[in-house]
């Protein structure tokens, strides 16, 4: 080898040293703003899911179902339809965004009630905090002792109740956001749960801001020396850094709000008022349930689902990374789509591996 080339592969190595001791630089810029768009001004979703917004195109990916395809479309047009019928002033935007994302949910609920017509809803309390019980008509036998609990999203504990033929509660926990008065709810119901059933009888699992509380809670409750639960299941957890946080900033109909740079909200995850460490920042303790994880390839939140999958193995847990072409953050909501059947059906599979009986 040249004396040069050793100089400059020196040099090279050096400033990779360098640079490898230097903090990661934070992608978590605030969701909704896509790069090279300036908001709302610049988006306009077509008939057929076309997205354009700034001078990028996204077409509809062909290869997933036509319900993916249309309800993508659906999602994203009726967002742009929101926030553009809203004053465009910072607050009324917020206001338009948190209104129209609390209408989707119910709706999604909806459908997934009609689509699972045998699974019964009831309200209740259990230590003081809110849930809705999603009972099956019918649960076998090797399902009587078995309860999931269910974070954020109604629609997911219909489906799971619907597909697994089990109980399932979703918690309504406080301020509606991973902050540690959610934290303290959902311990709560666990530990009522912990006098009638066996930990290795429980799941937890959740979406979003739910997803990082099911991993989260479930390291608190080791370090309270409380047993975790038999199983986890981990649908696309809320914030998190990446290329994807990037990438699939417009893709993504659901974080991808097309607010202006300067209305946007913080990134999603972590609440300004009760913070609270996501799971790709705690030490993984031993004996971690197994988690059967979610996530799509239009979704924001997929760089940080494949770090925690590597984060989970490399901790010695089973888990099952699943991604699914033209899923978006949260696509299992919609009951409808052959691709949520998919997922949750497999997730249910998973978990009946892995609950006591």
């Amino acid at each position: 080898m040249k004396l040069s080339h050793i100089a400059a592969a020196a040099a090279l190595l050096a400033a990779s040293a360098a640079l490898a001791q230097q903090p990661p630089p934070s992608s978590n810029f605030p969701r909704g703003v896509p790069p090279t768009a300036t908001g709302i001004r610049d988006v306009s979703v077509d008939a057929d899911g076309t997205l354009h917004y700034g001078p990028r195109t996204v077409p509809p990916n062909m290869w997933v179902s036509p319900e993916m395809r249309a309800t993508a479309a659906r999602i994203a047009n009726d967002t742009v339809a929101a926030l553009k019928a809203a004053p465009q002033d910072a607050e009324s935007q917020r206001k338009a965004l948190s209104d129209h994302t609390s209408e989707r949910l119910a709706y999604h609920a909806q459908i997934a009630m009609q689509t699972y017509p045998d699974v019964q809803r009831s309200e209740s309390k259990i230590a003081g905090v809110p849930v809705v019980e999603w009972t099956p008509k019918t649960i076998p036998a090797r399902n009587a002792r078995r309860i999931a609990m269910e974070f954020e999203i109604d629609a997911e504990g219909v489906e799971l109740a619907g597909i697994g033929h089990m109980k399932v509660l979703s918690v309504h926990y406080a301020n509606g956001g991973p902050t540690n008065n959610s934290a303290d709810d959902i311990i709560k119901v666990y530990r009522e749960l912990l006098k009638t059933h066996k930990a290795g009888q429980i799941a937890m699992y959740g979406e979003s801001g739910g997803c990082q509380l099911a991993s989260t809670v479930t390291v608190q409750l080791h370090q309270m020396g409380l047993p975790m639960p038999g199983v986890l299941g981990l649908i696309t957890c809320a914030g998190g850094d990446g290329d994807s946080r990037l990438l699939n900033n417009g893709a993504d109909p659901v974080l991808s709000a097309f607010v202006q740079p300067e209305q946007a909200a913080p990134p999603s995850g972590i609440s300004d008022a009760s913070p609270r460490k996501r799971i790709l920042d705690l030490d993984i303790p031993k004996g971690f349930p197994p988690s059967y994880m979610i996530a799509g390839v239009r979704d924001m939140a997929l760089s940080g689902m494949a770090r925690l999958q590597r984060k989970l193995r490399h901790a010695g847990v089973d888990c099952d990374l699943n991604i699914f072409d033209g899923g978006w953050h949260g696509f299992t909501e919609v009951a409808t789509l052959p691709e949520a059947k998919d997922a949750l059906s497999e997730m249910w599979r998973f978990f009946d591996r892995h609950l006591g009986t």
